[in-house]
């Protein structure tokens, strides 16, 4: 898999918070087609990155994945890491919804703090098996 110019990397980078961006997720997938300067076409699919993400307590987060493929279709996503409970549907959405359980211990009495964050590591593969995999991080955040 050909790699951006570190300069279209740095454009690239996911803000350290997003709670149910699918678009941002569109275009960096669409930058990373139009800005590559690859001298050929990758020789299977290409994720974009999954990038760190927040999600508060009791709120489902989503997230829409998508790549370029320059073959004929016929991908299978598999989902390799991630929180318990996390899905990954046959549409290509990643779901999650945190609880309690998953926000970092604290003694009696006093405020809730943010969780640990959990690694999500995905794989996509088409026809040929030519696999390319994207990981990121979560962590669930107190309801304010």
């Amino acid at each position: 898999m050909s790699v951006p110019p570190a300069e279209t990397q740095a454009k690239l980078r996911f803000p350290a918070r997003v709670i149910g961006r699918r678009r941002w997720v569109r275009w960096v997938v669409a930058a990373m087609a139009l800005s590559c300067g690859c001298a050929s076409a990758p020789a299977g699919p290409t994720m974009a990155p999954l990038g760190d993400y927040e999600t508060e307590v009791g709120v489902s987060w989503s997230l829409t994945l998508v790549a370029l493929d320059p073959g004929a279709g016929g991908l299978r996503w598999t989902l390799l890491d991630g929180p318990q409970d996390m899905t990954l549907t046959a549409a290509a959405d990643l779901v999650w919804l945190a609880t309690a359980f998953d926000l970092a211990l604290v003694r009696p009495g006093r405020p809730r703090a943010a969780g640990p964050s959990q690694r999500i590591r995905v794989r996509l593969c088409d026809r040929d098996d030519t696999c390319d995999e994207s990981s990121g991080t979560i962590r669930a955040i107190p309801t304010r």
